[in-house]
């Protein structure tokens, strides 16, 4: 057995972190696997770039893929999709996760289907879309996304044409013989109501963390700049480009977080990471911000927490939830996408609706309520080991195997 994992980018998200995390559970276990990329960046082995490095490549790539964003449609290069058979042995195993950005021809991987067994993990929406990572509330994308009301969501198009760009997709899928593979009960539940792939095979597999990472540190010292001598009520908030992030609601959480602690009437450090923004203290509120560093750092500074709030406008499953609740704490978490899979509301912390009152609320609850607090902490650490890393590699060990 040999698995050929392919992703647009070797890091930066939960789906090059999942496909790196796989080739390495692979190789542990004697099995061959490697990744490809649109483009390396790190030294490790068994990551090769797909793309063409050839200068003139790249640039005519570049200038495709902004003549067809004018149009409003996404770039499939077939010729650097090609490249592929570079890496194509008789016993491979094909696994697609994030190929949006410009990165492979999904037409020309369904045509290899039928050649070689394919899998393709959902990360998000895009494979049914018109170009959303992530849909929100829009749902145009049942009826063929005829009015595109998010263009800007990333992956942008610049003129409305998402609706050619949704039947290039769900073409390649209905005539491709690959098993598609969903983190998440809602977005599942989304897979098997379109038509087109009906006729495909969908298996359900969480992503999973690995548990070790978040008991085997040690927290990080913790130095209030409101009161040295009295530890400050400490919220953590995780994202990539946090503060800009069209995905999550920063400026609710913040907002949310500092008129909890008026109304609390406690000190409250609010750290949020994945963004270099400068620090600064307002009344009993500290608002710290931090980039992005290891996930041992990030698990020192979990630890070193007592609450995780997570408020986004969609999520496919939610990975960091997971970190966060494996460090013990409680989740303040948005009722929205696959989110719902992982907290279980007023049990391992709360599912809330997107605006400040319902934020706030439970916020001050957990913060002024030391008892439910620990209560929720302790189940929340305990529930999150359902959703291990041994056991999503597990599953895809057994999904590959069956393909024999």
């Amino acid at each position: 057995m040999n698995v050929l994992h392919l992703n647009t980018s070797e890091a930066g998200g939960g789906a090059s972190k999942i496909a790196r995390q796989l080739c390495e559970f692979l190789h542990c276990n004697g099995i061959s696997s490697s990744l490809l990329v649109k483009k390396k960046t790190s030294n490790v082995t068994y990551i090769h770039q797909l793309h063409s490095k050839n200068p003139f490549s790249v640039i005519s790539t570049k200038i495709m893929s902004r003549l067809f964003r004018e149009m409003g449609l996404e770039f499939f290069p077939t010729q650097q999709s090609k490249r592929v058979q570079e890496f194509l042995s008789d016993d491979i195993i094909i696994h697609l996760h994030n190929t949006h950005c410009n990165f492979v021809d999904i037409q020309f991987f369904s045509k290899l289907s039928h050649f070689y067994p394919t899998v393709i993990t959902f990360h998000d929406t895009w494979y049914y879309t018109g170009h959303c990572a992530h849909h929100f509330d829009c749902y145009e994308w049942k009826s063929g996304c005829r009015t595109c009301k998010y263009l800007k969501t990333p992956p942008n198009i610049l003129r409305d044409n998402a609706s050619a760009n949704q039947r290039y997709k769900l073409t390649a899928l209905s005539k491709s013989n690959a098993v598609l593979v969903s983190p998440s009960k809602w977005l599942m539940s989304e897979l098997e109501i379109i038509p087109e792939i009906s006729h495909l095979r969908k298996v359900l597999i969480p992503n999973g963390v690995d548990p070790v990472t978040f008991s085997s540190v040690d927290p990080i010292p913790f130095i209030s700049s409101i009161n040295a001598n009295n530890k400050p009520f400490v919220v953590t908030c995780i994202a990539t480009n946090l503060d800009k992030n069209p995905f999550k609601y920063f400026s609710l959480a913040l907002e949310s977080v500092s008129e909890a602690s008026k109304i609390s009437g406690l000190a409250v450090s609010f750290n949020c990471v994945g963004c270099n923004n400068e620090s600064y203290t307002e009344g009993l509120l500290s608002v710290n911000y931090f980039p992005f560093s290891s996930e041992r750092d990030l698990a020192r500074l979990m630890l070193s927490s007592d609450l995780f709030v997570h408020l986004a406008k969609g999520e496919t499953f939610g990975l960091v939830i997971v970190e966060a609740m494996l460090s013990g704490l409680p989740v303040i978490a948005s009722d929205v996408g696959g989110i719902p899979d992982i907290v279980v509301d007023g049990f391992n912390g709360y599912l809330v609706e997107n605006n400040v009152h319902d934020v706030r609320e439970k916020l001050v609850t957990l913060m002024t309520d030391r008892n439910l607090l620990r209560k929720l902490a302790t189940n929340a650490k305990q529930s999150a080991r359902q959703f291990s890393l041994s056991s999503m590699c597990d599953k895809y060990l057994e999904l590959y195997k069956s393909f024999n």
